[in-house]
């Protein structure tokens, strides 16, 4: 009964039944450790050029050219995420949630849910006197504003597809979909561990948000919703309000808002408005939705 129960919360889709298992005990160990050499590499890479774009000369680069290219180096991710899955695993794209059916209704949705489910943090802080909406910047850099977005595509893509496209879907192969999905959860949380340090609210606040994407890929049988909602969710903090996205000061943004010092229960402080108790309650809500809308069956979808 039990069991039952928490299936029909982590349904698993049909393109993780399609996803060969893991034959042996050390198959899944040479898997998960082609994983975590695979991340080593990618963060590396990622942070040497980041490191190195920030000591070049990028005054006369538009506005936002410059967090925009870091945020596409981010592309490395998605291509050995693919590479590393076809070759050791022996999974196609779809394998990684890659499914056709849906592409860009999924996409939208996830899109409208992420800018939504951000808007609504914001307005709790305005409720509670917290933050303050002074109205549109001047000189919007529209086309550098338009980079961006596009750059958190990437962004946003690349987190899903490392996190839970390959890694949830290897744990499952071995673990119960929850635990997987759990699992994926907390490496994702940890993975911001330098930008949060060892504060608590931060670290559950980014582990139930992926908690929340987990449960988006399970239901909706593909990972397009939860790549929208990535990318929407980060643009709208970061470009659309202009405030810090996981501790990275934004360069550009489309209003002036501000958010008041101290209480970094209510403001999370440092590292940016997600990490305060109003992103909390969002993504609580954010489950209870996903839990109630039924699982879609894609099983005879391409």
């Amino acid at each position: 009964m039990y069991e039952k129960r928490i299936d029909r919360l982590f349904p698993r889709p049909a393109f993780m039944k399609e996803v060969r298992k893991a034959e042996t005990n050390q198959r899944f160990i040479i898997e998960i450790a082609s994983f975590i050499v695979f991340f080593l590499v990618y963060f590396k890479l990622t942070k040497m050029g980041g490191a190195y774009i920030k000591t070049m000369d990028t005054t006369a680069w538009p506005v936002g050219s410059p967090e925009a290219v870091i945020n596409f180096l981010n592309f490395i991710g998605i291509a050995g995420a693919i590479a590393c899955c076809w070759f050791i695993e022996k999974r196609r794209p779809r394998g990684l949630g890659y499914v056709k059916a849906g592409l860009g209704g999924e996409y939208l949705v996830g899109i409208a849910t992420g800018f939504i489910g951000f808007v609504a943090c914001v307005g709790f802080g305005m409720l509670a006197g917290v933050v303050k909406i002074n109205g549109l910047m001047p000189d919007i850099a529209w086309g550098g504003i338009l980079f961006l977005f596009v750059s958190y595509m990437v962004q946003g893509m690349t987190e899903e597809v490392i996190t839970r496209g390959y890694l949830m879907v290897t744990l499952s192969q071995k673990l119960p979909i929850w635990a997987s999905a759990g699992i994926s959860a907390a490496f994702f949380s940890l993975a911001h561990i330098k930008a949060t340090g060892l504060s608590f609210l931060p670290l559950f606040n980014i582990f139930i948000i992926g908690v929340f994407l987990a449960l988006v890929i399970l239901r909706r049988g593909s990972i397009w919703m939860a790549a929208g909602f990535h990318t929407a969710w980060n643009f709208t903090q970061g470009n659309l309000f202009g405030f810090s996205v996981s501790g990275h000061e934004k360069s550009a943004a489309i209003l002036s808002a501000q958010i008041a010092e101290g209480n970094p229960i209510l403001t999370g402080g440092s590292f940016g408005l997600e990490a305060g108790i109003f992103t909390t309650l969002t993504a609580m809500v954010l489950i209870i939705i996903v839990l109630l809308v039924k699982p879609i069956d894609r099983s005879a979808q391409a």
